[in-house]
């Protein structure tokens, strides 16, 4: 599925979880899924600088991000949700500079179990 704003564009895969499903591809296109966000990094990214993203889930603000900054740090604990994020970066070969890990950041080094809401993936 492609997704368009304003002059960038990437390509993504419905379906990793129950919450990224077309409708809420629909919503990101459609401008009404967090705009603020996207106004955001549309102001302040630029080539020069680099910027992390944590809680990358499937990568709808590290497609788009990346594309403006220099570099993108994506950080994800969730593996469903890494796993989805990996499948939208393959699917985007020109998008090269994302560095991606399925980790977590905390005040603590070690290991911790995760939950979800309602499904695996969900963010």
């Amino acid at each position: 599925m492609l997704i368009a704003k304003g002059s960038i564009t990437y390509e993504v895969q419905p379906g990793f979880s129950i919450h990224d499903g077309r409708e809420y591809w629909d919503l990101v296109n459609g401008g009404s899924w967090e705009p603020e966000t996207f106004n955001i990094m549309q102001q302040y990214l630029s080539p020069k600088h680099s910027y992390i993203d944590i809680g990358a889930w499937v990568g709808p603000t590290v497609l788009f991000g990346a594309q403006l900054a220099k570099e993108c740090y994506a950080v994800e604990a969730d593996p469903v949700a890494y796993s989805g994020l990996l499948k939208n970066l393959s699917l985007n070969p020109v998008i090269s500079n994302v560095h991606a890990d399925n980790v977590a950041i905390s005040s603590a080094t070690g290991f911790a179990e995760i939950g979800c809401r309602i499904t695996k993936g969900d963010g």
